[in-house]
């Protein structure tokens, strides 16, 4: 039965490499400069000494000893279908069961790592770490050659990582096109007019170095770091639970919507800036009935619960049982895509039911300049709850 599921799982993993490599015809790479006489691999990398080594469509070894030197096959060196090297020049092989293989050098064996499988492309890092993208397209990290496997959240779906110089990370999508990636903990954002290809790495100069639709080798400059960021939720505060009405409710909402409204009117990029407190009181018509109800205390309670980015992050058991003028310090930091922005959201845990949602922010740099620290309101009208949140938001390099 063994047996039987891992010729499955070869069978899939052969589909999954024709498939990732003829989805796209061979097109022109706008951003990429073609290396004559280069093809046909299928992976690449670059040795310390600054050779190119590839995988051939036969999935032997191949090796230049640089860009423009003609290929020559490595004898004995079949069969993966990828290759990455670690700084001490040890080669690492993903098998044709999508395995992983070491080699100790080019002229050495392949040595099988045992329950080491199973990932679609494995990428050796100079602290003899791995990245690996699994049969899913996620990308998932080894601390070294017998440790498990560990999934990276939110990583889905590319079929080539590289991690550059900077820490950034540059992948290529199912579409074959480049995505980058401030850090593991990040999220992918598009490279505009990337070009197509399917592999990557990095060039002892800084350049990457890719392998186009064509199984041609091109090069070209890094695409611009992302910004990334750090959110660090510091307290949040309930000043109306979502079971609590009274005169002060409409107060609060009518004041949320002028300032809404006057927010609406500094958009950048699509996106509003953030309510905050302050904004929220100097709108509001009748100021002193916002400040009121910012102080007024109402019966009733929420089981809290804090998401970002659809992922709950705070606090550990279920839910914070809090009621109006109660607040609790939070404490949550998370790293994020400046560009692509991060979603704070408020929800009520329910067990009988579907939880509730009771507002949200999202932080981006089309809508906030670093470094940031306010208090910011989220409100959900339909639900009745009101409450601030203090967060900060530097960037982190």
């Amino acid at each position: 039965m063994r047996r039987k599921f891992k010729d499955t799982l070869a069978i899939l993993a052969t589909l999954l490499s024709v498939v990732f490599l003829a989805i796209v015809p061979a097109v022109a790479q706008p951003a990429w400069t073609a290396i004559p006489n280069s093809s046909a691999v299928t992976a690449v990398t670059v040795m310390p000494n600054g050779s190119i080594v590839g995988v051939g469509t036969d999935n032997f070894l191949y090796v230049r000893p640089n860009l423009t030197s003609p290929w020559a096959q490595v004898p004995n060196s079949s069969a993966v279908k990828d290759v990455s090297v670690f700084p001490n020049g040890m080669l690492l092989g993903v098998g044709m069961s999508n395995q992983l293989f070491t080699k100790a050098n080019l002229t050495s064996p392949w040595v099988s790592i045992p329950n080491s499988g199973a990932v679609y492309r494995a990428k050796a890092q100079p602290n003899g770490s791995i990245i690996g993208i699994g049969m899913n397209l996620s990308l998932f990290t080894k601390a070294n050659l017998t440790s498990p496997w560990v999934g990276v959240p939110a990583s889905t779906a590319v079929g080539s990582v590289v991690v550059t110089p900077s820490g950034m990370l540059v992948g290529v999508g199912t579409d074959h096109t480049l995505f980058t990636r401030a850090a593991l903990s990040g999220t992918w954002t598009p490279v505009a007019h990337s070009g197509a290809v399917h592999d990557v790495t990095m060039l002892p100069d800084g350049r990457l170095l890719g392998i186009g639709t064509d199984l041609r080798l091109y090069t070209r400059n890094v695409p611009t770091a992302p910004i990334l960021a750090k959110l660090t939720i510091v307290s949040v505060t309930c000043i109306q639970p979502s079971t609590g009405q009274d005169g002060g409710t409409t107060a609060l909402f009518m004041g949320l919507g002028a300032a809404t409204a006057a927010a609406a009117t500094v958009v950048t990029g699509g996106l509003a800036a953030p309510i905050t407190v302050g904004a929220l009181i100097a709108g509001a018509k009748g100021g002193d009935a916002v400040r009121g109800a910012f102080s007024s205390t109402l019966a009733g309670n929420d089981d809290l619960f804090i998401r970002i980015n659809g992922n709950k992050v705070w606090p550990q058991n279920k839910a914070a049982s809090i009621g109006s003028q109660q607040t609790y310090q939070v404490g949550v930091e998370h790293d994020f895509d400046f560009s692509a922005g991060v979603n704070l959201q408020l929800m009520e845990y329910d067990s009988g039911s579907a939880d509730d949602f009771m507002g949200q922010q999202i932080f981006s740099s089309k809508n906030v300049v670093l470094p940031y620290s306010q208090e910011v309101v989220i409100a959900h009208k339909g639900e009745g709850s009101f409450y601030k949140v203090s967060v900060k938001i530097e960037a982190v390099r």
